[in-house]
């Protein structure tokens, strides 16, 4: 390789060098998870199978909000998501931006009622367990520190339930 790094390469270094595009050869920043529009009869979006390098200065990934509509989505993956595409694209952090594992009801305190919230609809997890969790009581903010995705924490014990897959929700009256 006896390029410079700047402009093409030249014909005897094929093998040792690759173009790329202006600022471009430098180590890169992150690595993200790529999606693309997959050929196929579905059209539906698809991940890569591993992280692949990316080069941009927030070091944030983004997938598409739906994977099943191919409109609106509009980014490869690596990066925040474009103006545009606001209400198709998710931002995750470097690395984060794959298929979910699991949906779970989210739960978030409420400071105005001062008590536990569920989610409308299930959402997004990526944890390992599969497993969703709730706050055992929904009077007391103290102890259950999660979110609703994943197994309970050994710090919120007393304070957390364990539930199936979409099965943490609220049935009280």
């Amino acid at each position: 390789y006896t390029s410079d790094g700047c402009g093409v390469c030249n014909d005897d270094e094929a093998e040792a060098c690759v173009e790329t595009a202006a600022g471009a050869n430098r180590e890169p920043s992150h690595q993200c998870f790529k999606w693309n529009l997959g050929i196929t009869v579905d059209k539906k979006w698809k991940q890569s199978g591993a992280v692949e390098d990316c080069w941009t200065s927030t070091k944030k990934c983004s997938l598409p909000k739906d994977r099943s509509k191919e409109a609106g989505y509009t980014s490869d993956g690596c990066g925040v998501c474009n103006d545009d595409e606001a209400e198709a694209c998710v931002e995750t952090a470097a690395g984060a931006n794959r298929e979910p594992s699991h949906q779970c009801f989210k739960w978030t305190w409420n400071t105005v009622d001062k008590k536990w919230k569920q989610s409308g609809a299930v959402e997004d997890c990526w944890t390992s367990t599969k497993k969703c969790s709730l706050p055992k009581d929904r009077s007391k903010e103290a102890g259950y520190t999660s979110d609703g995705c994943g197994v309970c924490k050994t710090a919120e014990k007393d304070a957390c339930v364990e539930s199936e897959e979409k099965m943490n929700v609220d049935r009280r009256p």
